[in-house]
């Protein structure tokens, strides 16, 4: 393990033989874990591995692949299909990863997912007992992209239970980025609405743009968003099947609550060791902006409540190890 010590030590010397005394990412990041009671350590454990999820029904298939490469794989959860490997492959190189049959995931994306193992079949009783029409159990993914807790939702649960996915993000490109990320992968049951996750309402029905490079002109997005792609209405070929919206508006009913809402908050991402402790700009980002996001988590949050039926569960999560984004926050 890397000691932040001796770095220190060596970045100190480097500072003191030079005319000009500039911040470096290391003094930054030791007056961010003061600032926020962070334990400095957490930015130098050395991790070996990086994590990969195997579509289901093609794990053998991937095994063999693998071994023909001497890639070893490493178990962390078998019945989810989840494994690691070394960190220095790049997995956007390999052929199962091009054809859409491995994704890479961050871990702790897998671990919040799993907690829907003992909510899922207690909104399915419930949903039973008010003998509600649709049976799909109805969740929304505020701030969405680039999508890989609704696609573990999707590839860990859609053979269980039946449900209906919205994902909302108010980035065009990054919200395009999931697009094509849930197209590449086949999956279902998924709406993507261009919209701000603050104030997002499905009182009304989403607007549809027909010609997209106009979308970035608009200067205010509306509270009811903008319908980008509907992958419940595909054609074999996965081709949008734009007029089939109409067949389907039972999901924006007026005042419409869902079972389940995801608030993956907008953060300081100071989770995100390896990013977050060389990026003097990022730290600096956070020390003097914590405020303004965390007002903005506070708003997601609301809304998330505003958005959630009786009885469901609301799931909130950030990429930060500061209380400030997290328990101060809930």
């Amino acid at each position: 393990m890397e000691s932040w010590e001796e770095t220190s030590t060596t970045n100190n010397e480097c500072n003191n033989n030079s005319d000009n005394q500039t911040t470096t990412p290391l003094s930054s990041l030791q007056q961010f874990c003061n600032n926020y009671n962070v334990n400095i350590e957490e930015y130098f454990t050395n991790t070996k591995y990086r994590y990969i999820k195997i579509l289901s029904t093609i794990e053998n298939e991937i095994f063999l692949e693998f071994k023909n490469l001497n890639i070893e794989l490493i178990t962390i959860l078998k019945k989810y299909n989840i494994y690691a490997i070394l960190k220095d492959i790049t997995i956007n190189k390999l052929n199962c990863y091009k054809l859409g049959k491995i994704i890479g995931i961050d871990i702790s994306s897998i671990y919040t997912i799993l907690i829907f193992e003992g909510i899922f079949p207690k909104i399915k009783q419930q949903l039973e007992l008010l003998k509600e029409e649709e049976e799909e159990i109805s969740i929304i993914d505020l701030c969405c992209a680039p999508g890989m807790k609704s696609f573990l939702i999707y590839d860990i649960f859609h053979s269980i239970f039946n449900f209906i996915i919205f994902g909302i993000d108010n980035s065009y490109h990054r919200l395009m980025t999931t697009k094509n990320i849930l197209k590449k992968l086949k999956i279902k049951n998924f709406k993507l609405i261009l919209g701000d996750s603050t104030i997002y309402c499905n009182e009304n029905i989403p607007k549809i743009v027909n010609r997209y490079k106009y979308i970035e002109k608009l200067k205010e997005i509306p509270k009811e968003g903008i319908l980008i792609y509907d992958f419940c209405n595909f054609d074999k070929n996965l081709k949008y099947l734009n007029n089939t919206l109409q067949q389907n508006l039972n999901y924006f009913t007026k005042n419409k609550k869902f079972n389940i809402v995801i608030v993956d908050a907008e953060c300081t991402t100071d989770g995100r060791i390896d990013y977050f402790k060389n990026n003097e700009k990022q730290i600096q980002y956070t020390l003097q902006n914590m405020e303004n996001i965390t007002t903005l988590q506070k708003k997601l949050i609301l809304n998330g409540f505003n958005l959630l039926s009786k009885n469901g569960y609301l799931l909130y999560c950030t990429c930060s190890f500061t209380i400030e984004q997290n328990e101060n926050i809930i």
